[in-house]
């Protein structure tokens, strides 16, 4: 165990030449904005809504893009999309999925 723990530490110098990259944070107010700049596309009223509430289902569910949305328009598979069926409303406040 100890000499991999030592083979991984030597490796490390291998990444000393990568540049790391930064991810941006979405934040409640980048979600306003995000919103907002939904209202200014020439998109129609139910694609809004869907990429809407797709990002506010990634904000508050802390999913990935590719957890809830399909790869693929007219295909998905249903042990990696999330589907309404996979969604229930506990109450008017609470939802989880299964």
């Amino acid at each position: 165990m100890i000499q991999a723990l030592l083979k991984g530490a030597e490796n490390l110098s291998l990444y000393s030449q990568i540049v790391a990259g930064s991810k941006k944070v979405m934040t409640l107010q980048l979600r306003k904005l995000l919103g907002h700049q939904l209202t200014l596309t020439d998109w129609t009223n139910n694609s809004r809504k869907v990429i809407w509430a797709a990002c506010v289902l990634a904000f508050f569910g802390s999913f990935r893009f590719g957890e809830i949305l399909a790869k693929k328009t007219d295909k998905f598979n249903p042990m990696e999309t999330l589907l309404w069926s996979d969604v229930n409303f506990t109450s008017e406040k609470s939802v989880i999925t299964s």
